[in-house]
């Protein structure tokens, strides 16, 4: 339940999550104040937060890089020019993103 809850805050985002649980809960219980059935919206970020972290292949950003490029090369049978570059180029322009971002 948490783990679809996650993928789906993750999806569509947190708002739109709490939006349709509250849309699709009962009525005569949301009037008696029993939210049951409606996470308060921390509890659905926090689920999509576990889910994306759960989905990481690594918590180093440049390592999960490193291993997506290696899928990429193994997988890849037909290149033959650009093998061995690709994972420099992506962790380069990957860290030059990420020093912008924390200017």
């Amino acid at each position: 339940m948490i783990c679809h809850l996650g993928k789906r805050a993750n999806d569509i985002g947190p708002t739109a999550v709490f939006q349709e649980r509250i849309k699709s809960a009962d009525e005569n219980l949301l009037a008696a104040g029993n939210f049951t059935g409606c996470e308060p919206i921390e509890t659905i970020k926090k689920a999509a937060a576990d889910y994306r972290k759960k989905m990481q292949l690594d918590e180093e950003m440049f390592k999960e890089c490193r291993i997506y490029a290696r899928a990429f090369r193994m997988s890849d049978t037909t290149s033959t020019k650009l093998r061995g570059k690709s994972s420099r180029i992506l962790e380069k322009n990957l860290s030059l993103s990420t020093f912008r971002i924390s200017i």
